[in-house]
């Protein structure tokens, strides 16, 4: 059998578990965030030609190459879209919070995309009180070599892989926060030399600004995951409910253990 394999840090799931018990609700299973993202922006005929989900999140970027019907690859990179956020705020001498912002409202990727006619940005500086103006070309001199940097260790990563050529068909697919920046999928396109598409969560019903927002896709394709895929497999899942939380009484435990083994 060909598998691929994903392991976690035992302490650290144990936290998460803890935190959730907490809140109120019991772990059914730990799933692998990316592939659980994976499940609702990556369409079936993109699993089988073959393709790349990049994923951005705030302090780490992860990818996953998937062919004929699978994942066969995934990696986590220590850098993330919180990067450009930082870079923004010490370029600029504001706050993080502010940095955020311009970087939502008037952030682009690239310097070829920005128009002729663009206005200069306003914003206060660290002391909340002092007002700045910059050009937009000034923040995309501080943002374009972060993004350029996210995707050329992307590329390295795909090119260690050895599955460069299988993900040529189905291209690249975008997700995350980092994935809002304007500009983004033409960043990709020049970098990594394929094809690329933002994605957004798929046959899933709820409010829009959720289920069809690149931000919440792991958290969406989370809340999907035991409805999709391998029905027998998520049977098994749903048998495990309480054991990887930590509840459940004791006969439920033995319960469980006797229908896994047998």
């Amino acid at each position: 059998v060909d598998v691929h394999i994903v392991t976690a840090s035992r302490s650290h799931l144990n936290n998460v578990f803890k935190a959730i018990n907490v809140a109120g609700f019991t772990v059914t299973e730990p799933i692998y965030g990316l592939l659980a993202a994976g499940e609702v922006v990556v369409t079936q005929e993109e699993r089988e030609l073959g393709c790349l989900l990049i994923d951005i999140g705030g302090q780490t970027t992860d990818l996953a190459v998937y062919f004929d019907g699978s994942a066969h690859f995934t990696e986590k990179l220590p850098i993330g879209a919180d990067a450009i956020t930082r870079d923004l705020a010490y370029g600029l001498r504001t706050s993080l919070s502010q940095a955020q912002q311009i970087k939502e409202n008037y952030g682009v990727a690239m310097t070829n995309l920005l128009e002729q006619n663009e206005s200069e940005v306003n914003f206060t500086a660290m002391d909340g009180r002092t007002f700045r103006k910059v050009s937009r070309r000034f923040l995309i001199d501080i943002i374009e070599p972060r993004v350029e940097e996210i995707f050329t260790l992307v590329g390295e990563k795909l090119q260690d892989s050895g599955y460069a050529d299988r993900v040529v068909p189905g291209g690249v697919i975008l997700t995350g926060g980092g994935s809002l920046l304007k500009g983004i999928e033409q960043a990709s396109d020049r970098i990594l030399q394929l094809s690329s598409r933002v994605g957004l969560p798929q046959g899933v019903i709820g409010k829009s600004d959720i289920v069809g927002h690149p931000s919440f896709a792991t958290a969406v394709g989370l809340l999907a995951f035991p409805f999709k895929g391998d029905g027998q497999w998520r049977a098994v899942a749903r048998r495990r409910s309480g054991r990887a939380g930590g509840t459940g009484s004791w006969t439920q435990k033995v319960r469980t253990w006797v229908e896994e083994t047998f």
